[in-house]
Order: C-alpha cells, then structure tokens, then sequence
C-alpha cells in the first residue's frame, strides 16, 4: 500500500528537515534550501536514502512497504545560500595530463562536450534554474556555459577575473617533462603553488586577489542559485577566498574533476554536495 505525503512549502528562507519512519524506527536529518529540496526519500536497509536537490515548492514522501511510513515530519527555518562551482569539461590537455593555466586558450574535446550537455541535463532533471551563469572568458570554460544557458535562453555573464590561473612556462608541458627540466624548482612549486608563482605565472593567493572582488561583488549582485563555469585552480581559489582557508590540506578537498558540480553553502563556508555528472 502506498502511503503519500505532499507538503506545500512556502517562500522560506530555508529550512532543516527531520523525518522518521514508523516501524523502523529510524531518523535522518539534512539541511536543505526551500528552493531546492531533496525530490523524495527512499528507505532502503534500514536507513533514508536523499536525492539531489529537486523542484521548488514541494516535498513527496511515498513508500511501499506495509509496515513503512512516515509518521512525523517537522520544519525549522535556517538562514541558506547555494552557489554551484561548474568546472569546465574536458580539453586534449586534460587528458593527455598536460599543465593548463590561464594563457592557454584550449578548446573542449568530444568527451568535454559530452560533459558540457550532462552539466546542462543535471540542473534540468534538478528543477534548478540558475539566478545567473557567470563564466570564464575562456573557450572551454564558455563552451561549458553555453550548454546550460542554451537551456534556459539566458545569456552568459563573463567575468575575466574568472580566468584561470596563469602558469606561465609550465603551461603545455607534462609533469616529466618539467621535473627533466626545472628539478627542485618545479617540486618546490608543487609543494607551495599557492603561495609561489610558476616562471612567468602566478601564484594562487596571487590570483585570489584578482578575483575576489569581483567574486563577491557578483554574489552580492545575484546571491543564491548562481552558476559558476571556471577552471580547477581558479575555482580553488574561490573556495578557499569564500572560506578564508587557503591551507594546502583544505585546497586539496577543493580540487574538481571535469565531470564535477560543487554545491557551495555560502553562510559555512563549506561544500554541501558534490555532484558527479557522468
């Protein structure tokens, strides 16, 4: 027997949800956003199963079982704003594991284009239509950009501080091949490239300081649900200006894969999903 709640939510802020369910005797809590909240709940072994943030305006709890169902759901409203970090899809470079910096202009391959049409089916089958999308002056970061805006007939807003971070001499080279041919300079930078410029590059605190203020001047411009295409350095670099810690511990769980859509939470500071597109 099918038992259904539908819950029609108002324009809060957002809210902090706690569901229990019957006979199992079992909880789960998550904090969400009332324009994007989680399309249904699955209970599966004992335990309440979320999905990725869905349509605005309702919550569905259905189940199946006999001795399954939802017998409390309870709403508390939290102050919440979500940006969405996109990295750009995948160029020759990236997979032949060549450097590219921001004075590299390199273009997406098949397989980034591919990544660009899931960026844009994901915030689809979401229900999430971005405030704005905000984008890299560079091909593969506009490439990207295109596909989810061409969904939603907006036009792309570029930002050149979103550049990505130059490189200088290391960009279109192999990791082997600078190790052959700068030794202890190119692993003193790979061990502090946040604090010390590649030759005729920047550093990452340089390039933090070129675009921050233009990152929360387009947050305070456009807030919650704003898109973000950039590259993976660049949008470190973010993360880490929007949290204050640019340690190389935290920059490491700040790092994106092509095929990667950070959810940030922008009152923690934190990443509150991380969603994988393939």
């Amino acid at each position: 027997m099918f038992i259904t709640k539908l819950c029609r939510l108002c324009e809060w802020p957002s809210l902090f949800l706690s569901v229990q369910l019957g006979n199992l005797n079992m909880s789960r809590s998550l904090q969400t956003r009332a324009g994007r909240l989680p399309r249904r709940f699955v209970a599966r072994n004992g335990r309440v199963d979320s999905m990725s943030p869905g349509n605005r305006g309702f919550i569905i709890f259905s189940n199946q079982a006999n001795n399954l169902y939802v017998y409390g759901v309870f709403f508390y409203i939290l102050p919440a704003m979500f940006i969405y970090f996109v990295r750009h899809g995948q160029t020759d470079w990236n997979k032949a594991l060549r450097w590219q910096g921001g004075s590299s202009d390199i273009e997406l391959n098949a397989t980034g284009r591919e990544q660009g049409q899931a960026v844009k089916d994901w915030f689809l089958d979401m229900g999430i239509k971005p405030v704005a999308i905000l984008s890299s002056p560079m091909k593969r970061a506009m490439a990207t950009a295109e596909c989810l805006a061409s969904a939603y007939a907006q036009k792309i807003i570029v930002e050149p501080a979103f550049r990505e971070v130059a490189l200088g001499d290391f960009e279109g080279k192999l990791t082997e091949e600078l190790q052959a041919q700068y030794g202890e300079q190119f692993e003193t930078w790979l061990q502090a490239y946040h604090l010390i410029a590649s030759p005729g590059g920047e550093s990452l605190e340089q390039a933090i300081k070129r675009m921050q203020p233009a990152l929360l001047a387009r947050i305070g411009q456009y807030g919650d649900q704003m898109v973000v295409v950039a590259h993976q350095a660049i949008l470190m670099g973010m993360k880490a200006a929007l949290s204050g810690d640019l340690s190389p511990q935290t920059l490491a769980t700040y790092k994106q894969a092509n095929h990667e859509i950070d959810v940030w939470d922008v009152e923690h500071a934190h990443i509150s999903q991380r969603i994988d597109i393939r």
